[in-house]
């Protein structure tokens, strides 16, 4: 569980919000990674300004984490990721869920997936309605451990390029869209700025939460369902061989921990995110997936294992604190 004293200022028209991002480039042990991480972390800034002039961030405790270093080395230290973690949770590891997800992907896998074709005759489904989240009821859902594609980037892009005939770039995914209709979203590129983002959002009294599965099952009954509240921050892992991380704030949602069993007795524990505007969402695939024209009903989805869910921290049930990733 992440606890920590409440923070995280905001300040709306001329103010700023306080986050990690801006001094996430000294993270870096190498000159090529650190002068990367400059190019990448002003291109992200530039992005943000140009959506919200409270993007403009600034880190004092930070500030006052790499000044402290510096004087105790005789010059400018590099923090690694457990460094800039414990400056704002101190005695807290980094989450092992998290810690995985900052780690390259293996060469070669560079291209963001999209949802697969789904033919719900044959095929397990992605999305279903919040009315079919209750105890008792049985969904016929798979998860995919390795190559799950984020579903919920994909739900608010306006135009979807087909990875089979296009390839995809960071740009295409974080710059080229514009954001949804009651969408707030940032690319993260270092721990920094994935820190930095939930916390301007949220403040420092947060917790991170990942799903937790096994990947031979398809038919499952819900057993248990905590309603984690309506204010989260999500940040997918995109499938890009450098670090690269979309996270969004998508206003009337709201977030739910699932506990499932399998006919066998497997029991797995899962996150679920349910939209109850859903008139911003591509209008194609949510028609293509749920055969609903949008702000028809509520929608509900899964997250996978390449995503990290940012809540107001909280007393988790027993039943389900094996999943708090810290």
């Amino acid at each position: 569980m992440l606890a920590a004293s409440k923070g995280g200022t905001t300040c709306r028209g001329g103010g700023f919000d306080v986050d990690y991002s801006l001094l996430a480039i000294y993270m870096s042990p190498s000159r090529q990674e650190f002068e990367s991480q400059i190019f990448h972390s002003l291109i992200s800034h530039l992005y943000i300004a140009r959506m919200e002039f409270r993007y403009l961030v600034i880190s004092f405790s930070i500030l006052f984490f790499l000044a402290h270093a510096g004087e105790s080395h005789g010059r400018l230290s590099v923090p690694d990721d457990e460094d800039l973690w414990q400056s704002v949770w101190p005695n807290t590891p980094i989450p092992t869920a998290l810690r995985d997800l900052l780690n390259p992907l293996p060469s070669g896998v560079e291209i963001y997936d999209l949802p697969r074709q789904i033919d719900d005759g044959h095929n397990p489904r992605i999305l279903f309605y919040k009315e079919d989240l209750h105890l008792g009821k049985t969904m016929k859902v798979q998860f995919y451990k390795s190559e799950a594609p984020p579903l919920s980037v994909s739900l608010w892009q306006k135009e979807i390029k087909d990875p089979e005939k296009e390839v995809l770039t960071f740009a295409d995914v974080c710059m080229r869209n514009d954001e949804a209709k009651g969408e707030h979203r940032f690319c993260a590129t270092s721990l920094g700025s994935l820190m930095g983002f939930a916390i301007s959002k949220m403040g420092k009294n947060i917790q991170a939460l990942s799903s937790l599965f096994v990947n031979k099952q398809e038919e499952y009954t819900v057993e248990g369902v905590q309603n984690l509240g309506d204010k989260a921050v999500t940040c997918h892992r995109l499938n890009f061989q450098k670090v690269a991380f979309y996270c969004h704030e998508v206003h009337q949602t709201t977030s739910f921990m699932v506990q499932l069993v399998a006919a066998d007795g497997t029991k797995t524990q899962t996150l679920v995110v349910c939209h109850s505007d859903t008139s911003s969402m591509n209008h194609q695939l949510l028609q293509h997936l749920m055969g609903v024209h949008p702000q028809t009903k509520p929608v509900c989805h899964f997250l996978g294992n390449k995503t990290i869910l940012w809540v107001p921290n909280l007393v988790m049930d027993a039943t389900y604190e094996t999943n708090i990733v810290a």
